[in-house]
């Protein structure tokens, strides 16, 4: 969604973009066998108010026919799940700690943590806001990924992103970008979770055809043939 209430509508260049992955077989049609749902699910998705709720709407309709009773761990974050896609552990975050809270920001892009301790001693953490999103935000992913799977004993997660997003748009991303950071972030998951866990990972790209998102699987092998050509 965009400032003030208004939809973001599909660019031109997506447009371009989404044509050439339907044709060449990156974006597949999303069936329901190729999501079992026997145990539930676990969902990473764009916590976007407009299109959050035909996600896992659509979701739900995949695995009726294998339950009578909805079961899902949704993990709703802006962006979804590209924000799963750089690795917290291989490129750890450098936070600026300081003790002066009332030092100007550096920039209004800047944000500032204020962490009070029962002494009442204080430290104040300053970092830049776009910085902040990708490996803060994987950590709470990949934890409650994580969580889903020992608590719940679900074994099936889509890494799901979708087509215009605010944060993809923010940050210059096209579709062929979010697509790869969907893929990167399947990566991240199965070199720091799937090792030690028997996880069914689907990645699926929802992009908008007329007023609602169409939900595909992401065909890696098609997609990695078509960026080596670019």
């Amino acid at each position: 969604m965009g400032k003030g209430g208004r939809m973001l509508k599909l660019s031109a260049t997506d447009e371009l973009i989404y044509g050439r992955f339907m044709e060449e077989g990156i974006f597949e049609e999303l069936k329901p066998e190729s999501i079992p749902q026997a145990d539930g699910v676990i969902a990473v998705l764009c916590a976007d108010g407009d299109r959050f709720h035909d996600a896992m709407q659509d979701i739900w309709d995949l695995g009726s026919a294998q339950r009578t009773k909805r079961r899902s761990h949704a993990c709703g974050v802006a962006g979804g799940a590209t924000q799963a896609a750089e690795d917290p552990f291989a490129n750890p975050i450098t936070l600026d700690v300081c003790i002066d809270d009332d030092a100007p920001m550096k920039s209004i892009e800047e944000i500032r943590f204020r962490l009070i301790f029962p002494n009442g001693e204080h430290l104040v953490i300053r970092t830049k806001t776009k910085r902040l999103l990708g490996p803060m935000t994987s950590v709470v992913l990949l934890a409650n990924i994580k969580a889903a799977e020992e608590m719940n004993g679900i074994e099936t997660l889509l890494l799901v992103a979708h087509a215009p997003c605010g944060v993809a748009n923010n940050l210059g991303w096209d579709l062929a970008v979010i697509t790869a950071k969907v893929l990167a972030a399947e990566d991240v998951v199965r070199e720091r979770i799937a090792g030690e866990h028997d996880l069914h990972i689907v990645p699926i790209c929802r992009v908008l055809r007329g007023e609602r998102e169409v939900a595909h699987r992401v065909n890696r092998e098609r997609f990695a043939a078509w960026n080596a050509r670019r």
